[in-house]
């Protein structure tokens, strides 16, 4: 494979905090049912299966949270953060084990991190990329390789013993690379860029001894393939600065962070009480002093408010709260905001991860989740047209079915096949209500436009196949 070193970096502004289990969210409805098949033989350094809040073994900076489905937890992002393990300084010759789900945008399996840098492995609708960072905020693409496939599930598994590195998915072998110059020693990070759906599973990580030749299997990469965005993120330095032996101490701020919310019952039933849960904890340095944290909800449930009032929160301190609400709103979906320190009281190392917006799913009788309501109680959007108009190409979106569609549904454009823009709808669509969405793309011949819907599937719908149309536009 050819080497490209790639000089710049780009810094990523950790947009969404660390947020909690989404127990009402169907974004990922085809969960993974078991383990990693693959076994492995060495010791075992590290594992999680994310079935509760998140280990607290995880440093995260921000959009990773835990969501839950069912009885299935997964740990998820939704904009550009990461998470990192700091107790896998001393690890060296491992294996990095995940399941992995991309939506949208890229995903990052970052492996011997440390402040000399790192190897990671960056997911995304182009390709499959084995990426080396060294030193720090240089990067070099060793080996690409065709995109895996987007909206299911994978099994990844990163091998590297010494120089040898070799990258697994489905069991087999994508890559197998030797580095005349390795990185020798780190731990182990996931990484979401801006944009981003993206969703991992059952992590684990085991010594291994020397890895056996193999001849790769990887479909080929793209005729054309994007420029490789690499992102200076806020996980890695951070990692390297605490990896790297800085002094210690930290920030000496707090950092207040959501690990869960979740309903109960899920959905909600009309016209019944329903208890609104969560956890937070201070992962910063030192006591948060008081706070307010506010649950709010939308007006169309006749909810209102929940808020409880904090003294303080000691360093590493989790605490668990919860009210009880009813709402007699007809079946649909509406958003909720859930903030903590919400009067702004609180100078806090990160200041971006302070809120949530969960989505309350409302049903008249006691289905056991979302998608099995009565399809008279769903949307149901579909793209019926696209036009372009004076430097715009515009996508026309109907929901055809009983039940309103929340506001924020991502409205994504492609252009002769590739991705142009997404963008979100700013507000909620009712049933029988139309929408317009223009994106700024100045077009001089015909082209190949594709207008997608809901893409991410975060919201349940009578007819999940009418969610996007491709046409010839003309200038």
């Amino acid at each position: 494979m050819t080497k490209k070193t790639i000089s710049r970096s780009i810094c990523i502004f950790l947009l969404i905090s660390l947020l909690g289990s989404f127990t009402f969210s169907i974004a990922l409805a085809e969960m993974p049912k078991e383990r990693l098949s693959q076994p492995l033989e060495g010791i075992i350094l590290f594992d999680d299966d994310f079935q509760g809040i998140l280990s607290d073994e995880w440093n995260v900076t921000a959009a990773w949270y835990v969501k839950k489905v069912g009885d299935m937890h997964t740990f998820n992002a939704d904009s550009a953060g990461g998470a990192w393990v700091p107790n896998g300084v001393s690890w060296s010759n491992y294996v990095y084990q995940a399941k992995a789900r991309l939506d949208a945008g890229s995903l990052l399996f970052g492996f011997r991190l440390s402040k000399q840098g790192r190897y990671f492995v960056r997911l995304d609708e182009f390709g499959l990329y084995l990426i080396k960072e060294a030193p720090a905020k240089n990067y070099t693409a060793l080996v690409q390789t065709g995109p895996v496939s987007l909206g299911e599930w994978h099994e990844l598994e990163m091998r590297s013993h010494d120089g040898h590195i070799q990258v697994y998915v489905n069991q087999e072998l994508w890559i197998d690379y030797q580095d005349a110059s390795p990185l020798i020693g780190g731990t182990i990070s996931v990484t979401s860029q801006d944009g981003s759906q993206v969703a991992i599973d059952d992590v684990l990580v085991a010594t291994t001894g020397p890895l056996p030749e193999g001849v790769a299997q990887a479909p080929p990469p793209l005729d054309v393939a994007p420029e490789i965005e690499v992102t200076a993120d806020q996980e890695n330095e951070s990692a390297a600065d605490q990896l790297g032996g800085q002094p210690q101490g930290g920030s000496g701020l707090p950092d207040l962070v959501v690990l869960e919310a979740t309903f109960d019952p899920d959905p909600i039933i009309s016209g019944q009480i329903f208890t609104a849960s969560f956890t937070i904890r201070n992962q910063g340095d030192a006591a948060s002093g008081a706070f307010t944290l506010l649950w709010k909800f939308h007006e169309a449930t006749g909810a209102g408010v929940c808020s409880w009032d904090y003294d303080s929160l000691a360093p590493g301190e989790t605490v668990w709260g919860g009210c009880q609400k009813l709402t007699n709103a007809q079946p649909g979906q509406s958003p909720t905001t859930l903030t903590i320190d919400f009067e702004e009281e609180i100078a806090e190392s990160n200041e971006n991860n302070n809120a949530l917006m969960p989505t309350l799913y409302v049903v008249t009788t006691t289905q056991e989740s979302p998608s099995e309501a009565e399809p008279s109680l769903l949307p149901d959007l579909a793209v019926d047209d696209i036009d372009s108009f004076g430097g715009t190409v515009n996508c026309s979106i109907s929901n055809q079915g009983r039940g309103g569609a929340p506001a924020g549904v991502r409205v994504a454009l492609f252009i002769d096949g590739v991705r142009f823009e997404w963008k979100e709808l700013e507000n909620p669509i009712g049933a029988g209500e139309s929408a317009y969405m223009r994106f700024d793309k100045f077009i001089n011949a015909d082209v190949e436009a594709r207008c997608l819907v809901d893409g991410p599937a975060r919201i349940t719908e009578m007819n999940e196949d009418n969610n996007e149309l491709t046409k010839m536009v003309a200038p």
